[in-house]
């Protein structure tokens, strides 16, 4: 019975798609500010960031709790990262789901984004893609004009390979979790989703 509700709870958890819709990053007094706008199309609500910043490399886990009961919320924050000395950052911003709504138990990554930020005043690197929907039944599309796209299946087995496209068709793969690496200029991000047909 235990293995039974672990696998629902599984199937529920892997169904809830939180994604990254946009960053931008400015440099503030003492450091830099992530203005990151997420959404959630099973319903989430918000728990906690977390950060380490290690010379030029920052990490940042924002993570939020699930409601698969919830409608469609965006999310708008400014997490604010303090860094002195450098001019240029590697930035990786993960987001997470949670079982529980009252401390974050890192229960499932829903997303990730990896950006690089040139400390210039007048500089601001913005990343507006989304892919959707997800789950697909047959074409995911992906706004922001991507320059390439890569998709592999869960055992990191490359299924397709093209540049410039804003949709994909995926009726012919097999229901499942795959991950779609999307290339824009110097930013890839890259994002799980679900062939559910």
């Amino acid at each position: 019975m235990k293995a039974l509700l672990l696998s629902l709870f599984s199937i529920a958890a892997a169904a809830q798609s939180m994604q990254i819709q946009d960053v931008t990053v400015t440099e503030v007094s003492g450091g830099l500010n992530l203005n990151v706008r997420t959404i959630s199309f099973n319903g989430a609500g918000y728990i906690g960031t977390t950060q380490v910043v290690n010379g030029n490399d920052i990490n940042v886990k924002m993570c939020f709790w699930f409601d698969l009961t919830l409608p469609v919320l965006q999310f708008q924050h400014d997490i604010f990262v303090p860094v002195s000395g450098a001019s240029e950052y590697s930035i990786n911003l993960e987001i997470w789901n949670s079982t529980t709504d009252e401390t974050c138990d890192y229960f499932l990554m829903t997303d990730q984004m990896s950006l690089n930020f040139l400390g210039t005043p007048d500089i601001v690197r913005s990343q507006p893609m989304v892919l959707y929907p997800n789950p697909v039944v047959n074409v995911v599309k992906i706004t922001g004009n991507p320059d390439a796209i890569s998709v592999y299946d869960i055992a990191g087995k490359l299924i397709l390979a093209e540049r410039a496209i804003s949709e994909f068709d995926v009726s012919a793969l097999a229901n499942g979790t795959y991950v779609a690496k999307i290339e824009k200029d110097a930013t890839v991000l890259t994002k799980k989703f679900l062939v559910s047909h």
